[in-house]
């Protein structure tokens, strides 16, 4: 994968358009599309932010992925990719959608989730003995992601 480990995304270059669909708010935003790597646990995060889930549902059918389609389109999403999955997948990849970029609460939302899955995926608990862990975790990658979908 892009962190040198054997989890991860495979690198694909990607053409962006600086154009977005939908909604007026969604016209004004750049959407991001970045792998991201994770230098603690080995898990890859491809993130994708400031536009439709459909758009960013292209992006993960270039590693030949077929996510269900959700009956409304939620405000993000964050899921775990199998090389089962994919072969351009090795290990487990992360995936993260966050519609609005400036949309704070939901990635604080969908951060939770993704350390949470990390977590699961390195055998850790989630409890007492592992709060400070998993704070500061979070904040890694919160901080993070706030700052790329903060960008101009």
């Amino acid at each position: 994968g892009a962190t040198g480990s054997n989890m991860g995304w495979q690198p694909i270059v990607y053409k962006t358009s600086k154009n977005t669909v939908g909604e007026r708010i969604m016209r004004r935003q750049r959407k991001i599309v970045k792998i991201i790597p994770d230098e603690v646990y080995r898990h890859d995060l491809l993130f994708v932010s400031g536009c439709s889930l459909k758009e960013a549902y292209r992006e993960l059918k270039k590693y030949k992925i077929n996510p269900f389609a959700p009956e409304e389109e939620p405000k993000g999403v964050m899921w775990a990719i199998s090389g089962k999955d994919s072969p351009r997948v090795e290990g487990v990849a992360l995936f993260m959608w966050i519609k609005d970029r400036r949309d704070f609460y939901t990635l604080l939302h969908e951060v939770s989730h993704l350390c949470i899955k990390v977590f699961d995926l390195s055998n850790m608990d989630v409890n007492l003995h592992t709060t400070e862990a998993f704070s500061f975790y979070h904040e890694f990658w919160f901080k993070k992601l706030w700052r790329l979908m903060s960008k101009r």
